[in-house]
């Protein structure tokens, strides 16, 4: 998209474009609007500031009086998760789901390509676990390229050690089991305690550490490992970290010391990790082992009474973002009790500091917001359904995910 054939060049105003305003350098992400009659005058630092007051100005629908406007984003980041593990998406899906991204001043993608039911980029280190339908990787660096083009940074996310039966399904002796006694409890869960299954998830994150190497974060999972208030139930995580560790350990050290390897994992390789928070400082569970301190994390639920708050986190000091599912968790098939988002409902009752659960904090470790994409069931809609049903609730996001203070 141009200057010149932005749609918000359709209304009926003289606009006038200030690239390089020197008074708004010190902030980021932010411009001046200064309206008068059928005039509009936009500053800012950048170009792409100058997409983000052209898109902010259009999704008002020329309901802006008259004056002075300084505007600037709440969060650095503004972001959209994509769930491409179960449910296929074309490059060219993608590549409309990026625009719509662009015109709703987004500029993080999440890439959720590895999951129970699929996996959807091509590898060249285990080509028996790629789906029928993927993405190779020569079309992820055009996707990662075109993004680049809108402000957008693509990064991955390959959960774990949860979420891996399609893994799993190709290498059945590194599953996580005790027995029949718990062979019902299948949630693609790999054997953290076995050096080969934790060695080989590694190396499965290598292969993609070149083909991302453009972003800073490598997401690693860690959410539904198994039902964490049941993880006693798998004496073989108790055993491994009495062993590792001595007597008053218990299998919620074993998960966190996966987590902590994963995470170290990716930090050498130059990556920022983040996690989901769903198993991690959760209070049913008495750990001994800290949480790495530089994993942030994506918060994106407190369904269950013992999952940590959200201020737990941040007392302690973690960078978190906003993944808030009551808002933001547009699930294919309305899944789990889930309803699809509205623009309604997020602009009635949602800001950049509202988190699952109505839990509200405040703090500059909060980085930024998403919407996620997740395919449950993923022949509930066609990739176009879901782009067309997206965009009423993006707009409203970006419009709670700036602050408009009037000159």
């Amino acid at each position: 998209m141009t200057f010149e054939n932005h749609p918000l060049n359709k209304y009926p105003w003289d606009i006038e474009l200030n690239v390089s305003a020197e008074d708004l350098t010190e902030d980021v992400d932010a411009f001046l609007i200064e309206k008068a009659a059928n005039t509009v005058k936009i500053s800012a630092a950048t170009e792409s500031e100058i997409f983000y007051a052209m898109n902010w100005l259009y999704a008002l629908d020329e309901d802006l009086a008259d004056g002075s406007y300084r505007v600037k984003a709440k969060q650095s980041e503004r972001g959209l998760s994509i769930d491409c593990g179960r449910k296929f998406y074309s490059q060219a899906e993608i590549f409309t789901l990026l625009d719509i991204m662009h015109a709703n001043n987004m500029n993080f993608m999440q890439m959720h390509f590895s999951e129970n039911e699929g996996f959807r980029v091509e590898s060249e280190r285990f080509p028996e676990i790629v789906s029928d339908e993927y993405l190779t990787k020569a079309e992820v660096r055009e996707i990662i390229a075109y993004a680049a083009e809108r402000g957008i940074v693509v990064y991955p996310e390959i959960d774990g050690p949860g979420h891996l039966r399609q893994f799993l399904t190709q290498y059945p002796d590194w599953k996580l089991t005790d027995g029949e006694l718990y062979s019902h409890l299948d949630l693609g869960a790999i054997d953290i305690t076995n050096p080969a299954a934790v060695s080989a998830i590694k190396d499965l994150y290598a292969e993609y550490f070149d083909l991302f190497s453009q972003a800073p974060y490598f997401h690693i999972g860690a959410d539904e490992f198994v039902s964490f208030e049941k993880i006693h139930e798998y004496p073989k995580l108790t055993e491994y970290a009495v062993e590792k560790w001595g007597e008053g350990h218990t299998a919620v050290d074993a998960y966190i010391d996966y987590v902590n390897q994963m995470a170290q994992y990716v930090k050498e390789a130059g990556y920022i990790p983040r996690a989901w928070n769903d198993g991690l400082l959760r209070l049913d569970q008495e750990a001994k082992i800290e949480v790495d301190p530089e994993l942030e994390i994506t918060y994106w639920t407190k369904w269950h009474k013992d999952m940590a708050p959200i201020e737990d986190f941040l007392d302690k000091g973690y960078k978190v973002i906003n993944f808030n599912d009551n808002f933001f968790y547009f699930v294919l098939g309305e899944n789990a009790g889930y309803t699809y988002p509205t623009g309604e409902k997020i602009s009635a009752e949602w800001d950049v500091n509202v988190f699952s659960g109505g839990q509200i904090a405040d703090s500059d470790n909060i980085i930024g917001s998403y919407f996620s994409l997740w395919a449950d069931k993923p022949e509930a809609l066609t990739g176009q359904q879901v782009l067309e049903m997206i965009q009423e609730p993006l707009k409203a996001k970006m419009l709670k995910e700036w602050d408009v203070e009037k000159q």
